[in-house]
């Protein structure tokens, strides 16, 4: 974490405009599982350079408590990002989607897809049958289009892929977004708005 807070103090140092600090969990990625302890630390150090979250994953937090959080930081210079994860993980882990499928599962050890016997008696355990409506999607579009494949292997449902996945969800400007200098909500009825 002390290498990410001195790359932040390098970057304003040789005129960077922001610095970014994404939320990851769990796996062999870098793993910084709150941006809010590291961004105040940066702030601490710095003065001019702007603050940002790569993606808050507010499905795993409490979005009063994530303003919360956030609008301590440096007065202005902190951009919040919300979003989805890229990676399967934290959903599994945190419970968020628990109708979700993500693409792993549909692998052996080995790396390949399961016989599709066993595809179909996963995504029946989820309740994608015969005849199920299905839409795919994940952070980007890329491992949504795998677990589309899957549903092909199987023979089950009928599925399309929303190619834009949370990336284009979350950038279309007709979505409600908050701005200002405090954009935080005042309650939690106000911030599930």
């Amino acid at each position: 974490m002390r290498d990410v807070v001195r790359a932040a103090v390098t970057a304003e140092e040789l005129g960077f405009a922001w610095y970014t600090v994404g939320e990851h969990h769990f796996g062999e990625r870098d793993v910084i599982p709150s941006p809010v302890v590291i961004l105040a630390a940066i702030a601490e150090r710095t003065s001019s350079i702007r603050l940002a979250t790569g993606t808050t994953l507010v499905a795993n937090r409490d979005p009063v408590l994530v303003a919360e959080d956030y609008a301590l930081l440096s007065d202005g210079r902190l951009e919040l990002i919300a979003g989805g994860s890229f990676f399967p993980e934290p959903y599994a882990v945190f419970g968020q989607e628990p109708d979700s499928a993500p693409w792993a599962g549909n692998l052996t050890e080995d790396g390949f897809f399961l016989p599709p016997e066993r595809l179909r008696l996963r995504y029946r355990e989820l309740g994608v049958d015969d005849g199920t409506e299905v839409a795919v999607y994940c952070g980007s579009g890329v491992t949504a289009c795998h677990d589309l494949l899957a549903l092909e292997l199987a023979g089950v449902g009928s599925a399309a892929l929303y190619p834009g996945s949370w990336s284009a969800w979350s950038a279309d400007p007709r979505r409600p977004a908050v701005r200002g200098e405090r954009p935080w909500p005042h309650d939690q009825e106000e911030a599930r708005a």
